[in-house]
């Protein structure tokens, strides 16, 4: 699941705006927009949520990027 949610940073720990549904040990990326502002950019608020469901997991990245690697050295062995 893919989410961007707005949080803030005190005393060496990041509080989210809204519940966060993850578990103890999940890995999470966060991207840090300095100086404690909100974005102003509108093309940043307009991406939001709009690649949901496009994205694939790390895991199938990999698998993909395998496959193809297989489909190519097959070619090249033509």
């Amino acid at each position: 699941m893919y989410k961007t949610v707005e949080a803030t940073y005190r005393n060496g720990y990041f509080f989210p705006s809204e519940p966060l549904h993850v578990t103890s040990g999940d890995r999470v990326l966060l991207t840090v927009i300095p100086g404690g502002k909100q974005s102003t950019n509108p093309d940043v608020h307009s991406l939001r949520g709009s690649f949901k469901g496009r994205l694939s997991s790390v895991n199938e990245f990999i698998a993909g990027k395998a496959k193809e690697k297989e489909l190519e050295i097959l070619n090249l062995s033509r």
